[in-house]
């Protein structure tokens, strides 16, 4: 028998995402309808995967000049 695994993928709701995020669900509504923050919508529903929004942080994400770690 050929058993193949499937990968878990953390899919988050629009509430879920928002507060991943720390935004409010409505401004992430509006980031979405404008392009910003790439999302799967079923109907109505907004769903975002961990990775979606892991992309959205580290676009948004600007290091300054000077800095050394």
């Amino acid at each position: 028998m050929n058993r193949e695994i499937i990968p878990v993928v953390e899919v988050f709701d629009l509430k879920g995402a928002a507060r991943y995020l720390g935004v409010s669900p409505r401004w992430l509504r509006e980031k979405c309808a404008d392009g910003f923050v790439s999302h799967t919508r079923f109907g109505r529903h907004f769903r975002f995967t961990r990775e979606q929004l892991d992309e959205y942080i580290a676009r948004r994400t600007h290091v300054a000049e000077g800095v050394h770690a």
